[in-house]
């Protein structure tokens, strides 16, 4: 077993983000994606949360887990993005249901939150069926229907 993997399912493992990643997190973020992995590797290694690279059957498909909110949005942000390949389906279930008990038993969360709309891994309706709350609006650049949606440890989760 990969000694690197901090974070499993069933079907998933997710591993700490690294400089071997920037070609996945190009594909998924484009000009952003060299940036936005120095984010998720400056936090895991400030805090040891930090969304994780994610693979499926050996291979890199997505990014996803968790990073620190603050402000008015505190508690735990959940991310997951994926890579346009087909992927089987109840995947974005399955890491669902996983990331919220790691969340609760690893690392001992009661709030997390998640921006969602149509386009996203996470859609809304996913979340609303695992007991996240519909909490505004919070449109985005090129993304005028995105949600911010509220789980607490006190919501059931159904996921």
């Amino acid at each position: 077993m990969d000694t690197r993997i901090v974070f499993s399912t069933d079907n998933i493992a997710g591993r700490a983000p690294d400089a071997q990643d920037a070609g996945l997190y190009g594909r998924l973020f484009g000009k952003c994606g060299l940036k936005e992995l120095q984010r998720n590797m400056h936090d895991y290694e400030r805090h040891r949360i930090a969304p994780w690279t994610l693979s499926f059957g050996g291979t890199d498909m997505g990014v996803g887990g968790f990073r620190l909110g603050f402000g008015q949005d505190d508690g735990m942000e959940l991310t997951f993005a994926v890579l346009p390949e087909p992927l089987p389906v109840g995947i974005s279930a399955e890491f669902l249901s996983a990331a919220l008990v790691f969340a609760v038993s690893g690392l001992r969360a009661d709030r997390v939150f998640c921006l969602s709309d149509g386009d996203a891994a996470l859609s809304p309706r996913m979340l609303l069926q695992a007991g996240f709350s519909d909490a505004r609006a919070a449109p985005g650049p090129g993304r005028p229907d995105l949600r911010l949606m509220r789980w607490t440890a006190a919501t059931p989760s159904r996921a």
